[in-house]
């Protein structure tokens, strides 16, 4: 006998999910705290990282949507080739992308130089090569979307790929007078870049490459350190967050989060948020770096950098909740190599208003 499902919302903030079939079984997910149009769905858009209730038996390798409050999850497409992975904790399935969190090399031991590495969040571990670097050059900066779009700046040339055989060099994302690229990727599959140059400005292109838009960004008034005033405090690297804000790093470790959604494409100020705390100073003989900076589905936002000195190199990944950015924790370190970025395809809506006040 065909089974069918039956929603019913309850008023006291829960779903009733009722199977009819060859047995009758009815159990209740909980609501958030205060329902939303979307009922007991996290979010909606086309990209991974969605949350929905496990009872939903969601399909691994595929992306769904919720259109209405109560309503079912509604496939939307499958991903290619193992790109999403259905993730389920005891209340919740997240869809997240295979490639969901990454780091590339700019320096490393041998072959290892420009190559592209998963990182394993679940075992706090770098995982195996998801694009070596072909003789394309180190990272610079790195981003990677949902459709698995990969996007490459090595100074001075930029490259997209799509698999591990190839990269396609895009001269029209090549700028005069760059001298570091920062990259990120937008729910909607484009891309924005940025340079620590001419006061800080940004490009959005759409995948695959196409005209740029540009975004200016500036300082909010009363910041404790000036965005973008110089090189040193401009972009050394960005990401935008399911909600549409672009957190950038600078050279030397402080995190500003943009205002506006740049979903709008509005670019505009920059709240200074802090410096990262565990960064020391640099010295003659010594130099903190902090490269990187990206998200997972479960609103973690994750840095990654390296401590250089005249005889030894060591990198290193933090991680913290997107509510509390500066109070990281050690999620992984290794030797001899240096990262150049890291790069995600989630795009977690935390609430981060106690940081734009």
């Amino acid at each position: 006998m065909e089974s069918r499902r039956h929603i019913n919302v309850l008023p006291v903030g829960t779903i009733s999910f009722t199977f009819t079939g060859t047995t009758t079984t009815t159990f209740s997910v909980p609501c958030p705290p205060t329902p939303t149009p979307t009922g007991c769905c996290y979010a909606v858009g086309n990209f991974c990282g969605f949350k929905f209730p496990s009872s939903c038996n969601l399909t691994a390798d595929a992306i769904y949507d919720c259109k209405s409050f109560g309503a079912d999850p509604v496939l939307n497409t499958t991903c290619p080739a193992g790109r999403c992975l259905t993730d389920c904790d005891t209340s919740h399935c997240v869809l997240q992308c295979e490639l969901e969190l990454q780091v590339g090399m700019d320096k490393g031991i041998g072959s290892n130089i420009g190559d592209i590495f998963a990182v394993n969040i679940g075992s706090n571990s770098i995982g195996g090569l998801l694009y070596s670097s072909k003789n394309t050059g180190g990272v610079a900066a790195v981003a990677v979307n949902r459709r698995g779009t990969e996007f490459k700046a090595s100074y001075p040339k930029v490259y997209t790929g799509t698999s591990d055989d190839y990269w396609t060099n895009q001269p029209n994302l090549e700028l005069s007078s760059w001298s570091m690229a920062a990259a990120g990727a937008f729910p909607n599959n484009s891309f924005i870049m940025a340079t620590n140059e001419n006061g800080g400005v940004a490009y959005i292109f759409d995948d695959p490459p196409g005209p740029l838009t540009l975004l200016k960004f500036t300082n909010v008034a009363g910041n404790a350190r000036t965005f973008c005033a110089d090189n040193l405090s401009c972009f050394l690297d960005i990401a935008i967050d399911g909600n549409g804000h672009a957190w950038v790093i600078d050279w030397m470790g402080y995190l500003y989060i943009s205002t506006l959604s740049q979903f709008t494409n509005a670019g505009g100020p920059m709240k200074y948020i802090g410096r990262i705390p565990w960064l020391g100073a640099d010295t003659t003989t010594t130099i903190y770096r902090s490269v990187g900076i990206a998200f997972d589905s479960y609103g973690k936002v994750y840095y990654c950098g390296y401590t250089n000195t005249a005889t030894t190199a060591s990198t290193w990944i933090r991680t913290a909740s997107m509510e509390t950015p500066l109070q990281a924790s050690i999620f992984y370190t290794d030797t001899g190599k240096v990262y150049g970025d890291m790069a995600s395809c989630a795009f977690p809506r935390n609430d981060i208003s106690n940081l734009l006040r």
